[in-house]
C-alpha cells in the first residue's frame, strides 16, 4: 500500500546520488479480468466509470464487475468475448481499455504528487508494455530447450523448485489455449531489464507472498543466460501494514482503506496539533500537509522493510520518539537559532571546537553519515538511515539543552553555530533521501 512506492522512491533517491538508476513500476494493466471490467464499464456508462476510478474506487469497481461475472451468464459470456477482442487489438475494446487505464493512472499520479513521489508515467512499465515480447521470449526459451510442452501448455521448470509431493514446479509461459499469463510477462520483463536496459543490479520491491515466484524467475534468467555473473537480482521484501488487530488494515466497515483516506486523516490530525500556533491559515495548512505526509512516510520507512507493523496515527504523529514530526521539529529548531542570530546557516563555517561532552557526542554521530548511506545502498534498508537521523536529532536535542549557542562567548558561539549548521545539513540531506518533506517552521 504505502510501503511499495515509498520504498521504491527512497531507494531510488539514494541511488540517484551515486549511480544511474531506472525505476520501473510494474502496474497490472492487462489480463483476462479486463474483459469483465470493460463490460461493467459499458453497463454503468463511461462517465460513471471514469468518476469512480479517478476517485480511487478500484476495489469497489472490480468487485461489482466480479459479482456480475459470477451471477449473470450473459455478462460472463460477453466478458470472455471481450477478452478475445481486446487481445486481438479490436479498436473499440482497446479504446475502452485505455479509458480504464487512464482514469486509474490519473488517481495514481495525484497520490504520487501528494506524497512527493517523483515517479511519472514515463517510469511506468506495466504488463501491457511487455505484450509484444511474450511470443519471442517463449520461442527463445523453447529453442534453448528450457521450455517444454506439459499437459498442453508451454512451461519451464527452474531447477531447485518442487511442490510438496516432490514434483517440479512450473512457470507457465503459454497456456493450452494459446494465451499468455503473468509468468510470461515476468520472464519478458527480467529479460528486457537485463538484455535491453543492461541493468547490473535488479531490485524487486514486492510483498513477501511473491518470494518463491521471484526466485523462480531469477533462476530462469540464470539458466537462460540473461542473468550472468556481472549482474544480480534481489527481492526487497515488504512487510505487512496491519491494524491494531494484527490483520490487514481496513476501515471500520471492513473495506480496504484507500491511501488518500490515510493521507487526509494524517493531515487533519497534524492540523489539529498545530492549530493554535499560526494565524495564517495558508501557512498552517502547508505545515499540516508536510507534517501529516512526513509522518506517514517516515512511519513506513523507519521500520525494517521486511517487518510488519501496526498502523497507529498517534505514534506516527508524536513530536517525541522516532517519528517524522520529531525530526522535522529538530530541523525547525535549528533554523530558529539562525533566525534569532540573523544568519544564514550556510555562512556558519567556523572551525568546530569540542568543549563539552554533548558536542562530542553530536559530532561523532554526524561522522557516521557516509557509512550509513553506504549500508542503505548495499542492503536496501532505508530504516537504517531513519534510525541514524533519529540518533542525530536526539544528540542535537541534548546538545541544545546543555550547550548554549547564541549566549556563548564569540569563539565558542561560532563553533556551535557551525556544528548546528552541519547538523541541519545532514538532517535535511537525510530526510530528502527518504523523501520526507521538511517545513521551515513548526
Amino acid at each position: 500500500m504505502i510501503a511499495q512506492q515509498i520504498l521504491v522512491q527512497s531507494i531510488g533517491r539514494r541511488y540517484g546520488r551515486a549511480a544511474e538508476q531506472k525505476p520501473q513500476t510494474h502496474v497490472g494493466d492487462w489480463g483476462t479480468p479486463f474483459g469483465m471490467l470493460i463490460e461493467h464499464a459499458l453497463d454503468i456508462g463511461e462517465d460513471a466509470t471514469r468518476k469512480q476510478l479517478v476517485s480511487g474506487e478500484f476495489t469497489a469497481f472490480y468487485q461489482a464487475a466480479r459479482a456480475e461475472f459470477d451471477s449473470e451468464p450473459g455478462f460472463a459470456g460477453r466478458a470472455r468475448r471481450r477478452v478475445a477482442l481486446l487481445q486481438g487489438g479490436e479498436p473499440e475494446s482497446r479504446r475502452l481499455w485505455q479509458l480504464l487505464v487512464a482514469a486509474s493512472m490519473e488517481y495514481l499520479m495525484a497520490i504520487y504528487r501528494r506524497l512527493g513521489v517523483t515517479l511519472t508515467e514515463a517510469d511506468m512499465a506495466p504488463e501491457s508494455f511487455y505484450n509484444p515480447m511474450l511470443a519471442d521470449v517463449s520461442a527463445e526459451l523453447q529453442d534453448r530447450g528450457l521450455a517444454v510442452i506439459s499437459d498442453g501448455a508451454l512451461c519451464v521448470f527452474p531447477a531447485g523448485f518442487t511442490g510438496r509431493d516432490g514434483t517440479p514446479l512450473p512457470l507457465m509461459l503459454r497456456k493450452s489455449d494459446g494465451g499468455y499469463g503473468y509468468d510470461t510477462t515476468d520472464a519478458a520483463a527480467i529479460r528486457y531489464r537485463l538484455v535491453d536496459l543492461h541493468a547490473r543490479r535488479l531490485i524487486y520491491v514486492v510483498g513477501s507472498e511473491q518470494s518463491q515466484h521471484l526466485q523462480m524467475i531469477f533462476e530462469l534468467a540464470r539458466e537462460a543466460g540473461w542473468l550472468t555473473d556481472g549482474a544480480t537480482a534481489e527481492h526487497a521484501v515488504i512487510g505487512l501494514v496491519t491494524g491494531a488487530d494484527g490483520k490487514r488494515l481496513k476501515t471500520r466497515t471492513g473495506e480496504q482503506v484507500k491511501l488518500v483516506q490515510l493521507i487526509d486523516e494524517a493531515v487533519e490530525r497534524a492540523g489539529r496539533v498545530i492549530a493554535d500556533r499560526y494565524d495564517d491559515p495558508g501557512q498552517r495548512d502547508q505545515i499540516a500537509e508536510a507534517v501529516g505526509v512526513g509522518a506517514l512516510k517516515y512511519g513506513d520507512l523507519s521500520v525494517a522493510r521486511d517487518s510488519s507493523y501496526i498502523f497507529d496515527y498517534d505514534r506516527m504523529l508524536a513530536l517525541t520518539g522516532n517519528t517524522g514530526p520529531y525530526l522535522q521539529y529538530a530541523t525547525a529548531r535549528i533554523r530558529s537559532i539562525f533566525r534569532r542570530a540573523g544568519l544564514d546557516p550556510a555562512s556558519a563555517t567556523a572551525p568546530i571546537q569540542i568543549t563539552a561532552e554533548a558536542e562530542r557526542a553530536l559530532a561523532l554521530n554526524l561522522l557516521g553519515f557516509g557509512t550509513v548511506l553506504q549500508q542503505v545502498a548495499e542492503t536496501t534498508q532505508p530504516h537504517l538511515l531513519a534510525g541514524f537521523l533519529f540518533d542525530v536529532a536526539s544528540a542535537f536535542t541534548t546538545f541544545y539543552e546543555q550547550c548554549p549557542v547564541l549566549q556563548a562567548e564569540p569563539s565558542i558561539r561560532d563553533s556551535r553555530l557551525a556544528l548546528s549548521a552541519l547538523t541541519l545539513r545532514v538532517l535535511l540531506t537525510g530526510l530528502d533521501l527518504l523523501g520526507i518533506p521538511v517545513p521551515e517552521r513548526m
